[in-house]
């Protein structure tokens, strides 16, 4: 089995000057076993503002305290429980003998539970203070301080095109999308076009989102290339329906634009679920 692919940030420069960076470290659960197995290197089209890394990199550290705190707790979750239980015995026949003609019983076990819950408590602090947590935590935050970003002529592609919708209307959009292809992705870089448009698609996830996608592929695909319209009536009134609802949303269409490039470019190598 060959080694598995390089785990790629995407940075996209935006017209109005912002940075967005994509990645899939965000998902806290997977971040820790993603650094661990897969290397890490990041792409650009027009180079990012210094600034903007540093603070994609302060969010990377946030993320990663999280994903180091969670793994920890889970990982020590038996013995937290056990311990906690056991207070929880032990702080109630405590009451139960000390206090038994003085309060209710009920009384007995609420006391017992505030036990048992500040064990439970002071064992998780005690578990992310620990110097196994804070080693696990700075060997992670040396794979992070190690990814470089180099410049991708299809990232830069990528900018170029956002760009270009960015300055159109929803309508428009989806007027360009369907009948402009052929000019993004290059047969070689059909992994890295993939990793793309996996992660951009996480930013429109909905259902509703996931059906005009595909339907917006599969007319982008049977659409000409030479600028015309769809020919059948059917293909018309979808391109209408299509025009209308983009006009009605709020979201991000100059990105949902770009994703669907994207999509129909990788269909058209037939190896693309969309």
């Amino acid at each position: 089995m060959g080694a598995e692919r390089p785990l790629v940030i995407f940075h996209l420069g935006r017209a109005d000057g912002s940075s967005l960076f994509l990645h899939p470290m965000a998902d806290t659960h997977k971040m820790i076993d993603l650094l661990e197995r897969r290397r890490v290197e990041g792409v650009y089209g027009n180079e990012p503002a210094l600034s903007a890394l540093h603070e994609f990199r302060d969010e990377l550290y946030t993320c990663l305290d999280v994903a180091v705190a969670r793994w920890v707790l889970e990982r020590s979750f038996i013995p937290r429980f056990v311990s906690a239980a056991a207070s929880f015995v032990a702080g109630y026949f405590l009451f139960s003998l000390l206090l038994r003609a003085v309060i209710p019983v009920v009384i007995h076990l609420a006391g017992a539970v505030f036990v048992a819950v500040g064990a439970y408590q002071y064992l998780a602090r005690r578990t992310l203070a620990a110097e196994s947590t804070r080693n696990k935590r700075e060997q992670l935050r040396e794979h992070l301080d190690r990814i470089v970003f180099s410049e991708h002529g299809l990232v830069f592609r990528l900018e170029e095109r956002l760009h270009r919708y960015e300055a159109r209307e929803p309508e428009a959009i989806v007027d360009e999308v369907l009948v402009r292809r052929g000019e993004l992705v290059h047969e070689h870089e059909y992994e890295l076009a993939e990793q793309f448009a996996e992660l951009l698609q996480n930013r429109f996830n909905s259902a509703a989102y996931r059906r005009k996608a595909r339907k917006l592929v599969r007319l982008a695909c049977e659409t000409p290339g030479d600028g015309g319209l769809l020919g059948r009536e059917l293909g018309r009134r979808e391109h209408a329906a299509l025009k209308l609802w983009a006009a009605r949303q709020a979201d991000d269409m100059p990105l949902f634009g770009l994703l669907i490039a994207v999509q129909a470019e990788l269909r058209q190598f037939n190896r693309s679920p969309a």
